[in-house]
């Protein structure tokens, strides 16, 4: 054991008594270059970053501006949509109650309703080329209620009223 101990001393002593060689560390305008380079190129990375988020800003507030335009565009063009006061189903005499599914035309349920509370049904002005569509669901409701929602859902292509005196629904087309 002794032995092996001191064959092992005697690899590892040369190596500690060797004096280091003069190194000589030369730099070349190539390396001083390549960390500057990068450093530049990493600003410049960081500079198109910025320019590119602040495009991306400038593209939003762009179309928040559109979208708020034609949201006054819209509103201009169609106007307010006003909903008319429930008939009075007793005074009307519309004081049925009814239990209806219906999703169509407008003129044929319009019909119907008149023919059930026995009122007639008048079409007045140019009917439209595509037919004025309804949905209605309602279940044991009064007519008179039935009809205020079929006259608020064509409101914006027809008028229709009650005229109570005359048991008579009368639609009335926009132009």
């Amino acid at each position: 054991m002794f032995n092996l101990i001191l064959g092992l001393l005697f690899l590892v002593m040369p190596g500690c008594g060797m004096l280091p060689q003069d190194v000589e560390v030369s730099y070349t305008d190539l390396d001083l270059r390549i960390p500057v380079e990068t450093r530049v190129s990493n600003a410049e990375r960081s500079r198109s970053d910025l320019e590119f988020q602040n495009l991306i800003r400038e593209t939003a507030v762009t179309a928040s501006k559109s979208i708020q335009s034609l949201s006054v565009l819209e509103h201009a063009s169609k106007p307010e949509v006003k909903k008319k006061p429930a008939p009075n189903p007793i005074k009307t005499g519309l004081d049925q109650r009814v239990t209806i599914e219906w999703t169509g035309p407008v003129e044929p349920l319009l019909a119907k309703l008149a023919k059930n509370a026995h009122y007639r049904v008048n079409f007045l002005g140019q009917k439209p080329v595509a037919p004025i569509l309804v949905s209605v669901n309602r279940s044991n409701a009064y007519m008179a209620d039935v009809i205020q929602d079929v006259a608020y859902q064509v409101q914006r292509f027809a008028d229709l009223s009650i005229v109570s005196s005359e048991k008579l629904l009368e639609l009335r087309y926009n132009r």
